[in-house]
């Protein structure tokens, strides 16, 4: 099926300020002039690294020709070397574990960690640039390497302790976020209709600006006979693809106000500017748009269906079960809201990441992260993104002790779209499911979509796309 001939229009419509802010602060902000692609992808890099960081490794107390044996006893290995230190940590702290640019590389790099008597815990291997949270338990940690070539081994390794600089929203989707009266944000979310929230959260964007383009494309009608749209971020010149996703299940909203928070942080914050020089972000904001212009919003498509379920790779729409949530329709794919994903996916094809959008509102779990992955690579990528969050929830005291934390590859029949993404597209996928009763970000028990949650998704996203970019090693 050739699923670009299916695009319906491009449309393009000049508007205010997404943020309803003077059109000078926006102006404040502008795209830099790029012409070498390699600047772009360093300024990215250079976000990760922005952590303020000290090494707590000793190079003068490396001990060649001897490791460590897993009872915690030195012995003599021609090809080992570890520092002869006990370095005492806290839980919560993050630590990232580097080998310099142009020194030898350890052909094997493992972390000891001890407990409070010096017994040993835990012995994980451990890549350049891993970030590594302590957990209970943990009071000291030390370090050692194996090598193919001496020459260099004592140069440039570090275990530095980390204050994470995560970026948050200084402000929240758009204006009618912030003006909200005391009826709570999931009753005026509640009320905003699809029309309403892609004028006030995205049309407002759409044009050009010095070389930034930015586009809204008509996908197809859904099953309730709704003009689907997503929008095309696009740089002049970029190094990076990342397709966003939400509103599968238009009931949910803290990942639909999350995004549209995420992508004013993109256009506004000049934190996020070489995100958005270096990257096009492709955004579909809504899947099924009359699920969330019903009154109120649905989990299911206007025909019952959990467009999750009725989504096919190789067969698993037999496989799949709706757990008593709706359907998962009359045949494979049978849902034009399923078609429209599929083909929105088709037209990116090879792009870096895919991320779907989700939360959970009833399950008592207090989950920090609940994430699932299309490979194995994506899954380290986001636990590097993970650590440096929870470092940053645990200094804000939302949670004492290790939270819950849950990822898993998809397996093929759960949530296929990943597996699809990947498999068949060449795109590394993940689907998010924050749980917003967690007060482990600082979420609101009883209220769905407050603010907090809308912050903490917006963050999560930023981090995912960062550290998938920078672990990937695009």
């Amino acid at each position: 099926m050739n699923y670009k001939a299916l695009i319906l229009a491009v449309l393009i419509v000049v508007c205010g300020s997404c943020a309803k802010e003077p059109e000078s602060s926006k102006d404040e902000i502008s795209v830099v002039e790029i012409t070498d692609l390699e600047k772009v992808k360093n300024d990215i890099y250079a976000m990760a690294e922005a952590s303020e960081e000290v090494n707590l490794l000793d190079e003068g107390k490396l001990v060649k020709h001897m490791r460590i044996d897993e009872s915690g006893e030195i012995v003599e290995d021609g090809s080992g070397a570890y520092f002869d230190q006990m370095i005492s940590v806290a839980q919560g702290d993050l630590l990232r574990f580097s080998i310099a640019a142009g020194t030898s590389y350890p052909t094997t790099r493992r972390l000891y960690y001890f407990d409070q008597d010096g017994n040993i815990i835990g012995a994980p291997l451990v890549s350049s640039g891993d970030l590594i949270r302590i957990t209970e338990g943990i009071s000291y940690v030390s370090a050692q390497i194996f090598y193919n070539d001496e020459s260099n081994c004592d140069q440039g390794v570090s275990l530095a302790k980390v204050t994470p600089m995560v970026w948050e929203p200084k402000e929240l989707g758009g204006g009618f976020v912030t003006s909200l009266g005391d009826d709570g944000y999931e009753n005026a979310f509640q009320d905003i209709s699809y029309k309403r929230f892609l004028g006030e959260y995205w049309d407002c964007y759409v044009g050009e600006k010095e070389g930034y383009k930015v586009s809204k494309v008509a996908l197809g009608l859904d099953a309730g006979q709704q003009t689907n749209y997503f929008y095309v971020f696009e740089p002049e010149e970029y190094a990076y693809t990342v397709l966003i996703s939400a509103g599968m299940n238009a009931c949910e909203l803290s990942p639909i106000f999350g995004l549209a928070s995420f992508m004013k942080g993109v256009m506004d914050d000049e934190q996020l500017l070489p995100l958005k020089n270096g990257i096009r972000f492709v955004v579909l904001p809504v899947i099924c748009p009359s699920s969330f212009d019903a009154s109120p919003k649905q989990y299911l498509n206007p025909n019952g269906v959990r467009i999750n379920k009725n989504f096919d790779y190789a067969g698993s729409w037999y496989m799949t079960s709706t757990d008593g949530r709706g359907t998962k329709g009359d045949y494979p794919d049978s849902e034009p809201e399923t078609q429209a994903l599929k083909k929105w996916l088709h037209l990116y094809a090879g792009a870096n990441l895919y991320i779907d959008c989700h939360s959970d509102l009833n399950n008592d779990i207090n989950y920090l992260f609940d994430t699932v992955f299309s490979d194995n690579q994506i899954m380290a990528n986001a636990i590097n993104a993970q650590n440096n969050m929870a470092a940053l929830y645990g200094q804000k005291g939302y949670f004492s002790g290790d939270p819950a934390i849950r990822n898993w590859l998809e397996p093929g029949d759960v949530y296929p779209k990943t597996k699809y993404a990947k498999e068949t597209l060449g795109i590394s996928a993940m689907m998010i499911e924050q749980w917003e009763k967690s007060s482990a970000y600082g979420g609101n028990a009883t209220v769905q979509c407050e603010e907090n949650s809308i912050r903490n998704y917006a963050t999560m996203i930023e981090q995912y796309v960062l550290y998938h970019i920078v672990g990937s090693g695009y």
